[in-house]
């Protein structure tokens, strides 16, 4: 079965990703709300919502908090990014 295997040297190493696709400057100044009028608050209740709505949340819910923090604040900073 060994030697189905590909050799090191027969799969070409991925391409680098850009520094910056689609040469986009990126703006540390993104502030709530967002020019939609999304509000912190609502992103992160939008992030949270799905979480929630599981039936098996109230039974993990106090053992997934801190597992669960980073999920909700990317979830939020991509909308805050995306809805710019």
């Amino acid at each position: 079965m060994d030697e189905d295997l590909l050799p090191d040297d027969a799969i070409d190493p991925p391409e680098p990703l850009p520094e910056n696709p689609g040469n986009q400057e990126f703006n540390p100044n993104i502030t709530w709300p967002t020019p939609s009028g999304i509000t912190q608050d609502l992103a992160t209740s939008s992030c949270e919502a799905p979480i929630r709505n599981l039936p098996i949340f109230p039974k993990c819910d106090e053992y997934t908090v801190e597992k669960r923090k980073p999920l909700v604040e990317s979830c939020v900073a991509d909308i805050l990014v995306c809805s710019q």
